[in-house]
């Protein structure tokens, strides 16, 4: 919604992966999306169904066992493309006149299919704004790990050694921004199907919120990564060494970063560890409450 609400992006296309819910799942969630954004003529395209090599991991509990709070919306009557996201990367990238920024909120499976099936699309990706990963906070999914990451951390570990450029929207930050009861209500009160929906998500969220953290809220992981692809003032960031482990154990898919230089690798990622929280919100709100 934030995307769409954002003259500064054109959205080209929602590429659908395994994450919060399965793909197919994710594909008719993000039809029932535009459709309550009046934003049918944006394509969407189903991708991968698993990770790489591991089972599936599930978010559901925060989400509703359909990933989008069990609500009851219509779907837009145009079908997902008829090619996987996959391939379908492939071809939107190296067919663009000019390269293109790619903006994962999920695990990026999609993404490191794509790289490996045809590394000469790297050249054609702008950059990468990944919401994932915890450098140097802890993670949600384990004490280690952001779910993201460990979702399909073979597939971050790929994409963060791909040589595009990546700037990392992680919890450092996202856990640092949240919708709380005062914003939910000037939702609620603006009187258009937008912020109705946005208002909608977060009372679902919100009592899960409060028996996780003690504290009744919505963080905007998502929405910062949005955010940050059109105001990059937004956030204060660090050039790092950026790696995944892969290593089954309690680590596994944690986010290290080399602060110091001791790997002796150059750095690949630009990770957000500073957020202007308050104007963030002021302006999603904005946004969203507009006509």
């Amino acid at each position: 919604m934030l995307a769409l609400k954002s003259p500064e992006l054109d959205l080209r296309a929602l590429t659908v992966v395994n994450g919060n819910c399965t793909a197919a799942q994710g594909t008719l969630n993000a039809r029932k999306i535009l459709q309550a954004a009046g934003r049918c003529d944006v394509t969407v395209a189903t991708g991968a169904a698993r990770p790489l090599l591991r089972e599936p991991l599930s978010g559901w509990i925060g989400h509703g066992p359909d990933g989008l709070g069990g609500f009851d919306l219509p779907l837009c009557e145009r079908q997902s493309h008829p090619l996987n996201a996959v391939r379908f990367l492939i071809e939107t990238l190296l067919s663009a006149p000019e390269p293109l920024t790619l903006l994962p909120i999920a695990p990026l499976t999609n993404i490191a299919l794509a790289l490996a099936a045809a590394p000469e699309i790297a050249s054609r990706i702008k950059e990468l704004i990944i919401m994932g990963g915890a450098v140097f906070s802890a993670g949600n999914r384990s004490p280690a790990a952001e779910f993201n990451i460990v979702a399909d951390p073979e597939a971050a570990r790929m994409v963060f050694a791909a040589g595009v450029p990546i700037t990392l929207v992680g919890l450092d930050v996202t856990e640092q921004v949240a919708l709380r009861e005062e914003h939910v209500r000037r939702l609620e009160a603006a009187n258009n199907p937008q912020a109705a929906f946005v208002a909608r998500c977060a009372r679902y969220v919100m009592p899960h919120s409060l028996a996780r953290y003690g504290d009744s809220l919505m963080h905007l992981h998502d929405p910062l990564a949005v955010g940050v692809a059109f105001d990059r003032s937004l956030v204060r960031t660090r050039k790092l060494a950026v790696d995944v482990e892969t290593e089954t154990g309690i680590s596994l898919g944690k986010t290290l970063a080399d602060p110091w230089g001791r790997w002796g690798k150059a750095p690949n990622v630009e990770v957000c560890v500073e957020v202007d929280a308050e104007r963030f919100i002021g302006m999603m709100l904005e946004r969203l409450c507009g006509a």
